[in-house]
């Protein structure tokens, strides 16, 4: 290719595709990445839990094969290779910079030589940029480096000279100060990516997405306090009152994005406001590609390896994205955790096709849903179609996810604001 690159995975906490590819935010330097780069507009996430994503992220796998299931039930097969491990087979130096529930516990530091954990308040619209930037360019060549970035994870504190109208002009609460803080990461990252060697593929992509219209309403506290007492405690299938709630928020309140108002954060549903992430491959050889095929999270592991030059051993479940201009669509799985102080593992499972979603609640005895994106691209109305719905159930995979230690994260997620 061209010599031996430095590789570099950015991932940004929460970042939802359409933020990327619409002007909601001012963000320059994301911009001038994605149109010189190749953007996948439509890849969409394993889960919409971060560290099931990160797992497959970094082993090309969903989590029935990784034995990553969610943020408390986790050990990583030790069968699969790891990125690092492949980069660190073939003379990388390996590093990784992570917060958030990315902790050493989880196994997802293997292969990696250095794995610097920091604070969620340590990110680069703050003082510890300076401190990130003298830690790359301090790396040794060629290295491999995992970049875990938090700073569009809820509660978000926009700082001050970003915190205007420019950067981000939603009546939302929380939508306003997400746009907002992007605008101000944008910054951040320009800055980090301005010290990396010449020389450097860097991947820009997140875990998941995030429900945002709902967060910081009076009203929707009342109602989502309401909702989950009946959802998670009786429990009681109250989806068609939600989707009729959801129906008339689009109709009154005519928000400018794709959303769910009974909904805030993300790790609760399969919607693709919180399952479809953006994926951006930056390197010296510039492509000027947008590719709206859709294709999975898992598939960003051979693709940086086959950018790199590197061979993509067999455990990969993914495929590479390469050459972007032939590829197909590859129907995508996706697993909803939910809150880990009241659910199990797969709250919901779901297949995300070109023209149909498939919902089932595996933990719950409700019926399935289907969902078609021809006339209901925000997923507020279900199909009743019971030959659709049995064809799409096909298409989920046969395995299932086994039982695995539990980790001792309660006091860390509290902090993280998940408890």
């Amino acid at each position: 290719m061209f010599g031996d690159p430095n590789v570099v995975v950015i991932c940004i906490d929460c970042l939802r595709t359409d933020f990327l590819s619409e002007e909601y935010a001012d963000s320059p330097f994301l911009n001038e990445k994605r149109e010189n780069g190749a953007f996948f507009s439509n890849m969409h996430a394993t889960a919409t839990t971060t560290t099931p994503c990160v797992a497959s992220i970094l082993t090309g796998n969903y989590s029935e094969a990784n034995g990553v299931n969610s943020h408390h039930n986790v050990s990583l097969d030790p069968d699969l290779y790891t990125l690092a491990e492949v980069f660190g087979s073939e003379g990388y130096d390996t590093y990784a910079m992570v917060t958030g529930p990315i902790i050493e516990d989880t196994g997802l530091d293997r292969g990696f030589d250095r794995f610097w954990y920091r604070d969620r308040n340590e990110n680069l619209v703050g003082n510890w940029r300076e401190t990130a930037i003298r830690r790359v360019r301090r790396l040794t060549e060629p290295y491999f480096l995992y970049f875990h970035l938090w700073e569009l994870h809820g509660p978000i504190e926009v700082p001050e000279p970003y915190d205007h109208r420019e950067y981000g002009s939603f009546t939302a609460p929380h939508a306003r100060k997400y746009s907002r803080m992007l605008s101000a990461l944008d910054r951040g990252l320009e800055a980090f990516c301005a010290a990396l060697p010449e020389n450097t593929i860097v991947a820009f992509t997140g875990d998941h997405g995030e429900h945002l219209t709902g967060w910081e309403r009076p009203v929707y506290r009342y109602l989502r306090r309401l909702r989950d007492y009946l959802r998670y405690t009786r429990p009681t299938d109250l989806r068609p009152v939600e989707r009729a709630v959801n129906r008339l928020h689009r109709a009154v309140a005519r928000p400018r994005i794709a959303d769910h108002f009974l909904e805030a954060g993300h790790g609760h549903t399969v919607f693709d406001v919180e399952t479809n992430v953006p994926f951006v491959l930056s390197s010296p050889r510039e492509r000027g590609e947008t590719v709206d095929t859709l294709v999975r999270q898992i598939d960003i592991f051979p693709t940086v390896l086959e950018e790199a030059g590197l061979p993509i051993p067999r455990t990969s479940g993914g495929e590479s994205l390469l050459p972007a201009s032939e590829i197909e669509h590859r129907n995508a799985y996706v697993r909803a955790c939910g809150p880990p102080h009241v659910l199990g593992h797969s709250v919901m499972r779901a297949v995300r096709t070109p023209d149909y979603k498939y919902v089932e609640y595996p933990e719950r005895g409700w019926s399935p849903e289907v969902y078609r994106f021809d006339d209901d691209p925000e997923e507020h109305r279900s199909l009743s179609d019971d030959e659709l719905a049995a064809e799409l159930a096909e298409m989920l995979p046969a395995e299932r996810l086994t039982d695995q230690e539990r980790l001792d994260v309660d006091d860390l997620l509290r902090d993280l604001g998940y408890l």
